[in-house]
């Protein structure tokens, strides 16, 4: 089964990447404006994918993300409420402030919960709250900001429209590392799914294990948020996906997953530049929306199943 899927993922992403580069204009320069735009959307797929499964094997909740979490809009907020009094910012600077808004909304969430010993529903009930503060918070700030630019409500809703090619080249190598990262962490990630009592008997060290998964969610949701908005659902998805087709060994889980968002944010991209062409969509609108119909769904199938 893993192999199958990975093969047609495989497909699936190298179609959407050579839709996006030549769209029916295999210039020389079209290409390289649409290359940058196809890293982010690549890298942000699969790292919102990343983040989605470690998050939901940390919480043991299926229905985890870095969106539903506070991670995402812990992120946006940060940098929302930066442009009140910084106008102009570059993207490095964007960057720095999405990741210190992530990793903050991931301190909270540890602090609050300092004495639960990581219990799932209490860091769960957390991360609910710190998303309802954070996505109610933004839109008041962002009404302050001084850039109200249709470029900033784009980003707000997720885009890749201020793709450039030395940050994309840069978001690749980054993306690559911590995707590399996760990766060898598969044998850890299976021992947490056992449960904490087999994984401590194992010879694992817990605290360790947890801090660094969910510094990796946090890096991957903070220059997600960065470089491409406000993107929810692909962190829900890719790995709910990825388990439905059976996996649960994360040597294969993990993969999988990342070419599952990596796939998604492709396709998704790629309609947002050219069902309304010459106007753009942002992608982010787009996935919310395919987010939304693939839950409805999965519940219309179970409820037939139940029949």
């Amino acid at each position: 089964h893993a192999g199958h899927a990975a093969v047609v993922l495989l497909a699936l992403t190298s179609a959407g990447i050579a839709c996006t580069l030549y769209q029916g204009d295999p210039t020389a320069d079209s290409f390289a404006l649409r290359l940058p735009r196809l890293l982010y959307a690549v890298c942000a797929g699969a790292g919102l994918a990343a983040a989605g499964l470690i998050l939901q094997l940390f919480l043991r909740n299926p229905l985890a993300s870095p969106d539903i979490t506070g991670l995402t809009h812990s992120g946006v907020l940060c940098v929302v409420l930066a442009g009140v009094f910084l106008s102009g910012m570059s993207q490095a600077t964007t960057i720095t402030l999405s990741l210190l808004g992530s990793t903050t909304g991931l301190m909270i969430m540890l602090w609050l919960n300092r004495g639960a010993f990581f219990s799932p529903v209490r860091l769960a009930l957390t991360g609910i709250a710190l998303t309802a503060i954070t996505s109610t918070a933004t839109p008041i700030v962002f009404a302050l900001s001084a850039n109200q630019s249709t470029d900033a409500l784009m980003w707000l809703s997720g885009t890749t429209y201020t793709a450039t090619l030395p940050m994309a080249l840069g978001y690749a190598l980054l993306s690559l590392l911590l995707m590399a990262t996760v990766w060898l962490t598969w044998r850890a990630m299976n021992l947490l799914q056992l449960g904490n009592q087999w994984a401590i008997s194992l010879g694992l060290n817990l605290q360790r294990a947890r801090l660094l998964l969910l510094l990796i969610a946090s890096a991957f949701s903070g220059l997600a948020v960065a470089l491409v908005g406000g993107i929810t659902f692909i962190g829900l998805m890719a790995p709910h996906a990825a388990r439905l087709l059976g996996l649960s060994n994360h040597q294969q889980l993990i993969p999988i997953t990342l070419l599952l968002g990596a796939c998604l944010m492709v396709w998704a991209d790629l309609a947002a530049q050219t069902l309304m062409h010459p106007y753009e969509l942002p992608a982010g609108l787009l996935v919310s929306l395919l987010g939304g119909l693939y839950f409805i769904g999965l519940m219309s199938v179970g409820i037939r199943i139940q029949k």
